[in-house]
Parts: structure tokens; sequence; C-alpha cells
């Protein structure tokens, strides 16, 4: 619906903190990994082991995998062992964060700094090494001393992208909503950083959480408007907010993400509230639907 991962085009995924942008930008990755095309993934909020737990419980499909705790151990080691050949290969493509605090000699703790430049010299470096996909998760951790030089920046990572055709996959944060604001339906103004970002960037996919919500969705990917309808519930909506390589601008999808194990599973486009069907089938087993 939104062809994100074109070469030479930025891809921006959005949402508010906790909604599982990083989640579903490694689901993305590792559907690049199972496609057989070179990508590297830098985490800036998290470590490089970090991530890694994350590839083992979504390989494992158990949130407690990503746990340090001593009850676990022996269901980690159990995990490891299994998917360990997998996670070596996934764990070649990410590396250590930027962010990544170190010690000095005297002790103290040391937290460095993080410019644009180094970002740009990372990109360029990777795409010169003939990485396709590069993920950068999220830009709120890059130092910009002003709005002029967040503007530059934006430039600089399109004329990269372009001139390697190299994707940029790029996770940012949306800006606080206070009161009612907060129910309503993500939008590219809620974006957090320069105005350029959505105007810019070649697609942007927002990711908002929610208590479970009922909604109707296309049964086929050929949809008849007003009919082919089912409804589901779900927790999570996928939001195309701007798409220039195709057309599902404006569209959602209904995800939901399982409070058990972590996994997004997708649903269907929503059907936009004039053309709902009320008459349509409730679907319970959500495995079934045929979209």
């Amino acid at each position: 619906m939104s062809k994100a991962l074109k070469p030479g085009k930025i891809l921006l995924v959005g949402g508010p903190a906790n909604t599982g942008k990083s989640f579903f930008m490694t689901l993305i990755a590792m559907t690049v990994f199972e496609q057989d095309v070179d990508w590297v993934y830098m985490p800036l909020e998290d470590s490089k082991m970090d991530f890694v737990r994350r590839l083992l419980a979504i390989k494992g499909e158990d949130y407690g995998l990503i746990d340090d705790d001593q009850d676990g151990a022996q269901g980690r080691m159990d995990a490891l062992h299994l998917y360990r050949n997998e996670l070596v290969e996934l764990s070649k493509h990410v590396e250590e964060s930027m962010r990544a605090p170190s010690v000095a000699s005297d002790g103290t703790l040391i937290v460095p700094s993080l410019s644009e430049q180094r970002i740009l010299k990372w990109v360029e470096e990777k795409a010169k090494s003939g990485r396709k996909i590069i993920f950068l998760d999220p830009l709120t951790q890059i130092d910009f001393p002003g709005l002029q030089v967040e503007n530059e920046f934006i430039r600089s990572l399109l004329a990269l992208a372009e001139h390697f055709k190299v994707t940029l996959v790029l996770a940012t944060h949306t800006k606080a909503r206070p009161g009612r604001r907060a129910l309503d339906p993500l939008s590219i103004e809620d974006l957090q950083g320069s105005s350029l970002w959505p105007k810019l960037c070649h697609t942007v996919i927002l990711v908002d959480a929610h208590e479970d919500r009922e909604n109707n969705i296309y049964c086929k990917p050929k949809f008849t408007l007003g009919v082919n309808q089912k409804k589901v519930i779900h927790n999570r909506t996928i939001s195309v907010g701007r798409a220039r390589n195709a057309g599902g601008s404006r569209s959602r999808i209904a995800f939901h993400q399982s409070k058990k194990r972590p996994a997004f599973m997708e649903l269907g486009v929503c059907v936009p509230k004039s053309l709902v069907d009320k008459e349509a089938d409730h679907c319970e087993d959500w495995n079934h639907i045929e979209y």
C-alpha cells in the first residue's frame, strides 16, 4: 500500500513512546533478512544486546526472553540453543549504539553526545559498503543544535539515499497530546522535530496503541467499497500518513499486538466510517480472515 522500501527513498516510522515502534521496525528488519537483502540497524536507545534479546523474544514467542532474571535463565538458555545460528546471522547486521555509555579510567561514566555529522558519516559509510537498507532508531537521540541544522540534516539524508540508492528507515517520536487530543487518530502533524520530516520523507507510517477497539475491515485485497467487510477487535492501528510512491496515503490498518507474546498480527485495512457495513460479521478467528 505504501511501497515504503524502494531504493533511494526514506521511510519514517513515528509514534508515541511504548507503542511498539522499535518492535515494528525489528519485524521489518527480520523480513528484509529473510529476503536476503543486506541491511544494518543502529539502535540509539538500546544496546546491541538489548536488540538481540528482542530478536530472541520474537523467535521464541515469549516476552520473558527479554528479561535478565534468574528464574528465566533456563528458558533463555533453551531458546538460545534453539535459535543460536539465526541470532548469530541477524546480529551481524546490528551495530552497537553510538549512545552507549562507557567508563573512564577514573571510574567516571561517559555518556557520548551524538551529532548529526556523525550520523551522516555513518550512513554514508554503510551505503558505500553495500548495505541496501539502513535503520536508525530513533532520531530523537541525535543532538541537533537548532532547526536549521536539522533541516540540513534531512536534506543530506535524502541526497545520500538517492545517490547510493539505499533505503533509510528512521524512527521518531510524536509530540505529547494532552486531554481529548490523546484520543484522536495520529497524523503527520503530531511528529516531533522539524516539519520537513513528514514533508520530505517519501513514506510516513504511524504506529498507535490503544485499548481494544472494534472496527470494520475489508476482507479482500481488491476492495469493493461497502462490501466484503468483517468486524475485528484490535489494539494497534498502523496509519499510512504519507505514501509518495503509492496510493495508500491516509489508509489505516488494524493490527493486534499480543499481550502474551511479542507478535504483531495484521488484521486488515480499516473501512472509512462513511462506508461501514453495520451488518458485517464479527470475526472471532483472525487466522481465517481473507484479506
